[in-house]
Parts: C-alpha cells; structure tokens; sequence
C-alpha cells in the first residue's frame, strides 16, 4: 500500500508540473529564409507568387527576413526583408517595428494596430492586403 501511496503522489507531482512550451517573443528574433514572396495588386500585370530560392540556369532569386529584438520592448521586433538577384545590389525593405501579440502558441503581428500575420519562433507567415495590394512572405528560420 506504502509503494501505492508514493507511486501516486509521484504521477499527482509530475502531471501537476507546468509545461513551459509557449514560446516567448524573444524567439520570434532570428534569421529566416523566405521561401515564398508573392505581390498582387488590382488590375495590373505586375503580380507575381514565387516559391524561393528558384535558380534558371546561372540566375537565382533568394530572399531572407532578420527579426531583431527592440530593446526595452520585450514584445516587439523590427524586421528586414532582403532580396538576392545574381549580378544584382541586394535590394533590402526596412519592415519597421512589428508588435507581438501572443495567442496561444504563436504571435500575431501588428503594426500600427493592423494585422500583418503570425510568428511562432520558427515560421513567420505575413498576409496583408490593403487598398487593392496584397503582399505575402513566408519564412522559416535557419
């Protein structure tokens, strides 16, 4: 009966103990590759929806997101976007401040009060659309 008692008191223990799963925002900060980058707007020809990094021949397109933490604001990360074309500058897009907004396991992203998308410390996933243009980028950390 003694074993019984201590058996039970040990699973009682150890099922009681918090998982700390939740990620926390500063796992959002890191370095991703983007693998898929699309651009469509309202009646232009323009658009595109490309999985990366494509290589034709000698060419390749390549992209990666740098999320960096804001000092003094845990919940929060700015965000740059770069571009690689072969024989080409880099072409780097400053993404400002992001806000994150835990849910559960992820982080919704905002700017401004606008959802930009989701963030869980391995993928970063932006879908927004406003007036007629939407941008897409997904990313996955390295």
């Amino acid at each position: 009966m003694r074993n019984f008692l201590l058996l039970l008191l040990f699973a009682v223990a150890f099922t009681a103990c918090k998982k700390d799963s939740d990620p926390e925002p500063q796992q959002v900060a890191g370095n991703y590759e983007v693998t898929r980058l699309a651009f469509d707007t309202d009646g232009t020809a323009d658009d595109f929806d490309l999985t990366l990094p494509i290589t034709q021949g000698s060419n390749s397109i390549s992209g990666s997101l740098v999320a960096t933490n804001v000092s003094g604001k845990p919940n929060a990360v700015t965000m740059r976007l770069t571009l690689r074309v072969t024989g080409q500058q880099p072409d780097e897009t400053d993404l400002g401040e992001i806000e994150l907004r835990q849910t559960g396991n992820t982080f919704e992203l905002y700017q401004d009060n606008v959802k930009l998308g989701t963030a869980d410390g391995r993928n970063i996933n932006i879908d927004v659309a406003e007036q007629g243009t939407r941008l897409i980028i997904v990313a996955r950390k390295v």
